[in-house]
């Protein structure tokens, strides 16, 4: 991540700029976690977030608070991003398991019927036989 300000003295602004964050997520994700999913859309962020900080005209100018205010802004704003992230790629996850615990039950159901199918077919073969 990588942080910038501008200042503008006459307007008595601070603006903090958190950029080259699009990937943050998606990189602690993929260093920490084994899973991999076929949406690489989500658990992406924006590439950059801008917080604000205006001095009331009844204040006294002060850039580096201002700097401060304008990176809590800029950050809270990142931090929802990225939680929102870390939501979308655990619903991910979620509906994988859904899936593979329905793929499961649907093997266990197949197992089940041919079990019995050839339970069934031995019995009539001995019955046959007597």
């Amino acid at each position: 991540m990588k942080i910038e300000y501008y200042v503008n003295e006459d307007k008595h602004k601070v603006v903090c700029v958190l950029s080259e964050t699009k990937n943050d997520f998606i990189d602690l994700f993929y260093n920490k976690c084994i899973v991999m999913f076929d949406d690489h859309h989500k658990g992406r962020m924006p590439d950059s977030f801008a917080g604000v900080a205006t001095c009331a005209p009844t204040d006294n100018w002060n850039i580096e608070l201002g700097k401060k205010v304008a990176y809590n802004k800029a950050k809270n704003k990142y931090d929802r991003a990225f939680f929102q992230a870390a939501q979308e790629v655990m619903d991910i996850g979620y509906r994988s398991l859904d899936n593979f615990a329905d793929r499961l039950d649907a093997m266990g159901d197949k197992f089940v019927k041919n079990r019995m199918y050839r339970i069934r077919t031995i019995d009539t073969m001995l019955m046959d036989n007597k």
